[in-house]
């Protein structure tokens, strides 16, 4: 029964497509979203995943105090960037903020950034108290998305207990 009804089916679609009357959607990623109608939004929400991911160190006078990832979904055509304090920064009591920017494919300038507003669908999304909060833990915290059709730039910043910065450090795609 179940290979009648392939059989049947592939029949009335290719009786369709032979008379015109198939119509097809345009091939679209499984993901939520595609370039800048990605940003402000969560990677993991709308089904977006790494496919290239570039890495960047915050050293400072020899100590690696940071990691930052640039990562690119190309079933998504956009980047968000994620960060982590090695235990060495955590242990002199850093804190840090990852954000990542570009001039999006409408020519609009799209900035996310970690501690700071999550999933918005915003094209900005601003630091949380900059320079003062931060984040110290332990994860690796990631920012919400960005248009990934033209260059981008992440960068992690770390900073002190009094705000002040100690190093930063980017990465492009």
């Amino acid at each position: 029964m179940r290979t009648a009804k392939r059989i049947l089916g592939v029949l009335v679609a290719t009786t369709l497509a032979t008379a015109g009357l198939l119509v097809t959607a345009p091939t679209a990623s499984a993901a939520g979203c595609w370039a800048s109608s990605c940003a402000g939004r969560d990677h993991g929400a709308v089904g977006c995943w790494a496919t290239d991911v570039k890495t960047a160190y915050v050293i400072r006078d020899g100590v690696q105090l940071a990691t930052v990832w640039n990562d690119y979904s190309s079933s998504c055509k956009a980047n968000w960037s994620a960060a982590q304090l090695t235990q060495a920064a955590r242990n002199a009591g850093y804190r840090l903020y990852v954000d990542i920017q570009t001039t999006d494919s409408n020519g609009a300038r799209e900035f996310m950034c970690y501690p700071g507003p999550d999933n918005t669908g915003s094209l900005v999304e601003a630091c949380t108290d900059w320079p003062y909060s931060g984040y110290s833990g332990s994860g690796a915290p990631w920012t919400d998305m960005i248009d990934g059709t033209n260059v981008t730039a992440a960068r992690a910043y770390v900073f002190d207990s009094s705000g002040n910065l100690v190093m930063d450090a980017p990465v492009w795609q």
